[in-house]
Formats: structure tokens, sequence, C-alpha cells
């Protein structure tokens, strides 16, 4: 038996306990798998049967850290250092995560509660004002940009790189010349 075999037995013993016992809630607390995952195996079981269960291969070329050839050739023209974080890693990945916060807090739930989207761009316009709000407009308290707004911050490290080409550029040009 492989090992993506063991995990869509793993997935239909859950199914059997949870009829066995006549609870999901049990079930799932016995098995570590939240409800939400029981539904989600309970529809592929219904669907397509124990085959639904085996974990698919991923489709070829649609690797999440693969970059449209525009984007790299921009990032290279740029000489933009182009990073990955590790997936759940908040210690580099905190700035993320703290945006993310603040998008959820300071927009989605605000905008849900006042307005009913019809369609995704209407929500993509007031995102949109929203970014512009938040990247220009609103001053920010962390300890990177100390009130500043964010593109405040962006346009004064984009100087200071500049200025530490220059001088790189400069001690190159004292080197050649000695």
């Amino acid at each position: 038996m492989t090992a993506n075999e063991k995990v869509a037995h793993k997935k239909l013993s859950l199914l059997e306990l949870a009829e066995e016992l006549k609870s999901v809630s049990d079930a799932c607390r016995i098995m570590k798998v939240s409800r939400s995952q029981f539904y989600e195996i309970k529809r592929a079981f219904q669907t397509g049967g124990l085959e639904a269960l085996l974990d698919k291969p991923p489709v070829p070329g649609t690797s999440p850290h693969k970059l449209p050839e525009e984007t790299e050739a921009k990032i290279v023209e740029l000489s933009v250092e182009h990073r990955l974080t590790k997936v759940g890693s908040p210690r580099t990945n905190g700035f993320v995560e703290r945006f993310n916060r603040t998008i959820l807090d300071e927009f989605f739930r605000e905008a849900f509660r006042k307005k009913f989207y019809a369609t995704v761009e209407e929500l993509q316009g007031d995102l949109d004002a929203w970014l512009t709000h938040y990247n220009y407009e609103r001053p920010h308290r962390g300890y990177r940009n100390k009130g500043r707004k964010p593109y405040e911050t962006f346009t004064k490290a984009k100087k200071e790189v500049e200025k530490h080409k220059a001088k790189r550029k400069d001690k190159e040009v004292s080197k050649e010349a000695a």
C-alpha cells in the first residue's frame, strides 16, 4: 500500500467512524480533523468514491513560486532582490501577516457590513481606493515607519539606495583611476 493509499484509507476510516458513532463532531475529535475537512472528504467520497480520496499530484506548470516571465524580466531590469518566505514562518512573513490582518479589519469587514457587492470589479474599485488611502494618506505606527505613510517610507528608502549605489560607483571609479 502506498502512502497516498494510506491517506485515502484514513479519510475513509473517518467517514466510517462518523457513521458508526452517529456523530461527526466526535469522529472529528478522535481523528483530529476539523469538521470542514470532514465535509470536504465526505463530498469527495460521495462524488468520486475511494478514487476521489487519493491526493492528486500537482498540475504541471502551476507552481506558486513561478513568476510570469514578464515579471521576472522587470525584476531583473529594476535590480530588485526577489525573495520567497517559508510558509508558516511568522519571523519572515510577519509584515505580510500583519497587512492581511489590517486589510481584513479595516477594509473587508467594514465594506461587507456597509455594502453588498454585485461584482468583483465593484469590490476591486473600493479596495483600490482603500489601498491608496492606506499607502498615501494613513500614517503607520510600526517601528519602521515611525508615523510616516508607507509611500514616504518607500521614497526615503529609495533615495538612500540611490545614494548608496552612487557611493559604490564613485569608489569603483576611484579604484580604476588609481
